[in-house]
């Protein structure tokens, strides 16, 4: 016995290996580059999520900006605490109280 393949069957043994090298080239190639494309996509509709939620936070500045100036109004009308800007104020006030 010689050793010798048939020649259909070495060359059928031949395009089964250069069909595998080719997919696992393409495999190396493409699974590392759709997964950047896949990272980036995702950073992407991060980035945009939180756009849209500075977007509202933004929208609701000046609502808030007026909610904390009726509080302040209102701390200084209720008559509870201590007026005066800073520490040294409100302490001064306490002392002449």
């Amino acid at each position: 016995m010689t050793g010798r393949l048939p020649p259909w069957l070495s060359r059928g043994i031949a395009l089964a290996l250069l069909a595998l090298f080719l997919g696992g080239a393409a495999t190396a190639v493409y699974v590392p580059l759709f997964g950047a494309y896949d990272a980036a996509a995702e950073r992407l509709q991060e980035a945009r999520d939180r756009l849209a939620r500075y977007r509202r936070i933004a929208a609701s500045a000046e609502r808030i900006e007026q909610q904390a100036a009726a509080a302040r109004a209102a701390r200084a009308q209720s008559g509870i605490f201590l007026v005066g800007d800073t520490d040294a104020l409100a302490a001064a006030a306490l002392q002449n109280t």
